[in-house]
């Protein structure tokens, strides 16, 4: 009775731990590419989500400091900081969004090297919203100031490479 048992049980508790297991793996998420003024304007960030926003990216009330009291206080970068599949999620949306295969190809044999996407600045996670900036190494800035004026909100850049709000797509909304 006991081999019988145990015969029974052990690949029952197999499949259990292989669902159990399943439910946790993160999958990468399909999203789009926003900058701040088009996902503020769509209604997909809100005033206070693009202040804490520019008080993260400009380091402080700088630019802002008639809109920004001294003692204001962002809103929690909560996550603190991205997973690893975020990342990858991210990543794989700046490839499809910014080249194209034959273009990635082409810039890869040039190279001798492949693509390689970096996050590089993490401004919060604000609903489906991720505020980051990214780049790659087969694309250069030029260095030029410039502001990003959403509303009444100041984003000072330094370069050409401006912020990237990342938005899961609708089908992938949970």
């Amino acid at each position: 009775m006991k081999k019988l048992l145990s015969f029974l049980l052990v690949p029952v508790c197999l499949l259990l731990c292989a669902v159990g297991c399943g439910k946790n793996d993160e999958k990468l998420e399909d999203g789009k590419f926003y900058t701040v003024t088009e996902a503020y304007e769509k209604g997909y960030l809100t005033r206070e989500q693009v202040m804490s926003i520019a008080y993260y990216h400009n380091g402080g009330r700088s630019h802002n400091e008639e809109i920004m009291s001294e003692d204001y206080q962002p809103l929690l970068k909560t996550p603190e900081k991205l997973s690893k599949v975020t990342e990858a999620s991210l990543r794989q949306t700046y490839i499809d969004h910014r080249w194209k295969e034959e273009d990635l190809k082409a810039n890869e044999e040039l190279a001798g090297e492949k693509l390689q996407v970096t996050i590089f600045e993490y401004n919060g996670t604000y609903g489906d919203c991720i505020a980051v900036k990214m780049t790659d190494n087969f694309t250069g800035y030029t260095c030029a100031l410039w502001t990003e004026q959403v509303g009444d909100i100041n984003i000072q850049y330094s370069d050409g490479n401006g912020m990237l709000i990342w938005i899961k797509t609708e089908e992938t909304r949970a």
